[in-house]
């Protein structure tokens, strides 16, 4: 499971900044390998049961691990992980290795408007747009919110806009508050027999808050929410490698 984007300022007084996305999660372990050594007869035969894949965690449930293989009476679950799989002698092909990595989710728009775009799968996504700022006469303003950050296969939400209201003969100035950080898709499954799922991605930071500056009071923008860590991959199927 990712980590959400972190949380920032809620001030109604004073200026709250944007925050850093949330880290990835930690991927899923490989499939547990076992090896054993038979004596056999000629006709013997022995049940074979190929383990599904374990589920990633989710915002409900944490990670489960997969179900074993068996041939048998003999089970992988009396093997290990090993964060080098195994290598199959003979094709040279590697199994049971662990998940990918998740990506980071990217940093809210700050007041310094250097915002952070995240790449996944080749396609680029960016921080939210600033909400509208507004001026006024003798000096009056309610700045828009910016953007909340992206995270993996989603934009960042827009920044509100910032705006006046008027009573008692003055203006209050209200910021708008920082765009939310986005909540990543999911990460994806084992593609290896054996393999663990990938890491979750982690959500994008919420954007800065608008400034303001009324006649006599104002309300600054808070920073927008933060997104959600995206759920981990699931773990690939087991496999059964017989030599003889």
């Amino acid at each position: 499971m990712g980590n959400p984007g972190e949380t920032g300022g809620n001030s109604w007084l004073s200026h709250n900044d944007s925050a850093a996305g949330g880290e990835p999660g930690e991927p899923g372990e490989g499939g547990r390998v076992f090896i054993v050594t038979l004596a056999v007869q000629p006709g013997q035969q022995l049940a074979a049961v190929i383990g599904t894949g374990g589920a990633g965690a989710t915002q409900n449930a944490a990670a489960q691990e997969g179900s074993a293989t068996t041939l048998g009476t003999y089970s992988s679950a009396s093997g290990f992980p090993s964060d080098d799989g195994y290598i199959d002698v003979l094709s040279g092909s590697v199994y049971a290795v662990p998940g990918g990595q998740g990506i980071a989710g990217g940093h809210g728009v700050p007041s310094d408007g250097d915002s952070t775009s995240v790449t996944w799968n080749g396609v680029t996504y960016y921080p939210g747009s600033p909400g509208e700022d507004v001026r006024r006469a003798g000096g009056l303003y309610a700045d828009g919110g910016l953007g909340g950050g992206a995270a993996a296969g989603a934009n960042g939400l827009n920044g509100e806009d910032g705006d006046f209201s008027y009573g008692g003969g003055n203006f209050f100035a209200e910021g708008g508050n920082g765009g939310a950080g986005a909540t990543p898709v999911k990460a994806p499954n084992g593609s290896i027999r054996g393999q663990g799922g990938y890491g979750g991605h982690g959500g994008g930071g919420g954007g800065a808050g608008g400034d303001a500056h009324g006649d006599k009071s104002q309300r600054f923008g808070i920073t927008g929410t933060p997104g959600a860590g995206g759920e981990g991959g699931d773990g690939a199927p087991g496999i059964l490698l017989i030599y003889y």
